[in-house]
């Protein structure tokens, strides 16, 4: 018997059209902080400045500001926790001091359209009805980009997104920023202008911290042992924590690097002889050319943005527009031999997009994250992530990434930037302003990423 292809091809990913239900909000409301202990392993979750957030709300209910909110995307966690924060805490901040936010504790999330690959069909069907919007991430979205330019000009309620793009593993160091969060804000700003329209613009940056305080010691014991154990690798026993993560990364390093050496040697790129971060750079050079190499692309831009360029080209081959919508007939109305060999392409590129997978967390594996006397937080999100690259090796995704337990969450409210004000001050054309913009957020960030309160 002929042995079934582990991957299907599917319709085209669609643009799902927001559409908010108040029931599918109540639940969420009601449901997020047991969501939060049950599900996440988050057993608290604080808000430091949210005095700024509540001040921002009422504005914009007011009629006298657009808000847009930007937040740190340091884990898969952020998206319950930010419904837990603007659902929950807002509105009893807003309580406890008295004043009336005016409207909904709600914001316009925006989202990438891959997410609901990946989060699962409940995610597919809750989303889209708290009124969150879709885009397609480093690619031309026009449908996308003028519902997001619309709701942010006349929706209902504040938009929140992630100036990252993707999840950066790290609570104290920023991920690449893409630009797109700046010239949005400041097209809003031109455009209430041309309208004739008084309100301001608020783009609020906020972070968001994991830590991990219930016996940080054992808790990173534990994660050594259980990434030694999946991956049968020797456990590290002598030297501080940091010399034993050490170790892990050398021999993880090494497995990979004979596996890319021995299977791939036309796609050349390991460094055997350079620094610990060399190598791991050169696996992924080496890893990414793989796929690059299958879908015809050539090694363009920076590695963040071949990531997506593969996984978007990837994605063409799994969900295809030539096969209808989700639920279109296609598998009913087709030809078996035209059924199959959709089917076998999109088993090959699952397979490629498994190198894209590698590069995506292991380029987060940042030797100088961490060092001699680092704090047990750091030692831990650094241990995260050597798990996942394990993860990723063994076949699995961002879904299956290890997370312990008994995590504690502090949300920082940052200044907003006025930018109806400051896209006047910035001088230069629009790129200019955009990326004097990006380095104003950024530095809110850098000050709401330090391990000490701010």
């Amino acid at each position: 018997m002929l042995k079934k292809n582990r991957v299907e091809a599917r319709g085209a990913l669609e643009y799902q059209a927001p559409r908010f239900v108040a029931w599918v909000h109540v639940l969420m409301r009601l449901g997020s902080p047991i969501y939060l202990r049950l599900v996440e392993g988050i057993e608290d979750l604080q808000a430091v400045g949210i005095e700024r957030l509540v001040d921002a709300y009422r504005e914009f209910y007011r009629g006298s500001a657009r808000l847009l909110i930007a937040y740190r995307h340091a884990s898969v966690h952020d998206p319950p926790v930010m419904s837990c924060l603007l659902s929950r805490l807002l509105p009893r901040a807003a309580r406890r001091a008295h004043r009336r936010l005016g409207g909904l504790a709600h914001a316009h999330y925006v989202y990438g359209r891959g997410v609901t690959i990946w989060a699962g069909g409940g995610a597919a069907f809750l989303i889209p009805r708290i009124g969150a919007l879709s885009v397609m991430n480093r690619r031309s979205d026009s449908q996308g980009v003028r519902a997001v330019r619309e709701f942010l000009l006349d929706g209902p309620f504040p938009m929140a997104l992630a100036p990252e793009g993707q999840v950066s593993y790290h609570n104290h160091a920023l991920g690449p920023m893409e630009a797109g969060v700046a010239r949005l804000g400041l097209w809003c700003a031109e455009e209430l202008e041309r309208r004739g329209r008084e309100e301001s613009v608020l783009l609020l940056p906020l972070a968001i911290h994991y830590r991990y305080p219930r016996h940080p010691g054992k808790t990173l014991q534990g994660i050594v042992e259980r990434t030694a154990s999946l991956a049968g690798l020797e456990l590290p026993s002598a030297g501080s924590d940091y010399e034993r993560l050490m170790g892990l990364t050398e021999q993880l390093v090494s497995r990979i690097e004979a596996f890319y050496t021995r299977f791939y040697p036309q796609h050349p790129g390991i460094v055997a002889a350079g620094s610990l971060q060399e190598r791991i750079r050169g696996i992924c050079e080496t890893a990414l050319r793989v796929p690059e190499h299958f879908m015809g692309l050539k090694p363009e831009g920076d590695l963040l943005s071949r990531v997506f360029t593969v996984r978007q080209r990837g994605w063409d081959y799994l969900f295809r527009g030539d096969l209808g919508p989700p639920g279109h007939r296609f598998r009913a109305q087709a030809a078996p031999l035209e059924r199959a060999l959709a089917d076998r392409v999109a088993d090959e590129a699952y397979l490629q997009l498994r190198h894209n997978e590698l590069v995506d967390v292991l380029e987060y594996v940042r030797t100088d994250y961490i060092a001699p006397g680092a704090s047990q937080n750091r030692l831990i999100e650094y241990a995260l992530n050597l798990a996942d690259v394990v993860n990723r090796l063994m076949g699995g995704d961002i879904s299956h990434r290890y997370s312990p337990r008994h995590k504690r969450v502090e949300v920082r409210v940052g200044e907003p930037l006025e930018l109806r004000a400051l896209r006047h001050s910035l001088g230069g054309g629009t790129r200019e302003k955009a990326e004097r913009l990006m380095e104003a957020l950024g530095q809110s960030f850098d000050a709401l990423s330090g391990e000490s309160v701010p």
